[in-house]
Parts: C-alpha cells; sequence; structure tokens
C-alpha cells in the first residue's frame, strides 16, 4: 500500500519523489546565475515543445491554468470588446464568465446537449459565419475540454481567427 492516495484527475498532476525534494529546498534567488541558466533552458525547452521560433517569447506562470486563463484575459480583452467563444463545456464556460466579468461582450457558439448528455461543437462554417457578422476581435476556446472530452481542431480556429483579423486566445 502506498504512503500517499493516488491523485487519478486531471489536474493538479502527480509529483515524483525528485520533484518533491526539489521543491523542498531553499528558493534559489530569481537573479541568482544558476537560476537564470535554468530559466533560460526551460524556455528553449519550451519553444521546442511548442514548434516556437528561437524569438518566440513563452511565459512560465507559477499559477494554475486559471491564473494564466485570467491573465491572459484581463491583457488581451478590454471592457466592451466583442469575444466569440467555443462552448465545450464546464472550461469554455468559465473562460467566457471571465470575458464577461472583464466587461466583454461574449458570444457562445455551440455546446448544445445531445439526448446522452454530450455536447456539439459549433461547425466551422458556423463559427465563419459569426466572426464574419459579429466583428468579433477575440476567438477564444478551450483546446480539450476535459469536463467533456471535446477537442477542438486549434489550427482551423486560428486560421478562422485570423482570416477575420480576430485574435485566438486558448486554454
Amino acid at each position: 500500500m502506498s504512503e500517499r492516495p493516488l491523485l487519478m484527475i486531471p489536474g493538479p498532476i502527480e509529483i515524483s519523489r525528485p520533484v518533491v525534494a526539489a521543491a523542498a529546498r531553499h528558493p534559489v534567488s530569481h537573479v541568482a546565475p544558476s537560476f537564470i541558466t535554468t530559466m533560460g533552458r526551460a524556455l528553449e525547452r519550451m519553444r521546442k515543445v511548442w514548434l516556437a521560433r528561437r524569438d518566440d517569447q513563452p511565459f512560465i506562470v507559477p499559477g494554475s491554468g486559471t491564473t494564466v486563463m485570467d491573465m491572459a484575459v484581463h491583457n488581451v480583452v478590454d471592457p466592451g470588446d466583442k469575444v466569440l467563444v467555443i462552448h465545450s463545456g464546464y472550461f469554455s464556460e468559465r473562460m467566457a464568465e471571465m470575458m464577461r466579468r472583464r466587461g466583454a461582450v461574449v458570444t457562445l457558439c455551440g455546446g448544445e446537449e445531445f439526448s446522452e448528455g454530450r455536447f456539439a461543437l459549433c461547425p466551422l462554417e458556423i463559427v465563419e459565419e459569426k466572426l464574419r457578422e459579429g466583428g468579433h476581435g477575440v476567438l477564444a476556446a478551450t483546446h480539450v475540454d476535459t469536463s467533456t472530452g471535446l477537442r477542438v481542431d486549434a489550427e482551423a480556429l486560428c486560421s478562422l481567427a485570423r482570416s477575420h483579423g480576430a485574435l485566438s486566445l486558448f486554454d
């Protein structure tokens, strides 16, 4: 029997003994040469994972996914902005609520339930129609909504947003 319960949910995640041991050490100053080297290596590795260019700037945020979503909303959405949110379940609903609290005018696309209780994603043709008629400055979506298991086509949505002058924002 394990000394701790097994955590089997979408997040937070299991943490290995070496990571727990590293976290138990005294913190290093954010200006220490060793920290700067480690941070640089982490950013380079993130670029590799995300297939980003050398001049792209990834961010490491010490917080939950909700922290990052809220940070993104407050940095790209102004009160009164029109936002199209692809409804895929709980996490896209939460993103829409963050947008509303920021003062955005939110349009949800999709989210119709089937009789089995599953959601249907908004077809790309309807997304394009809403972008064309609505003057939305931001298209927001949750890539994989763990509450429903739905995965959006991020590449297609980004292409549609770009062609209509909208910024893509993904959880």
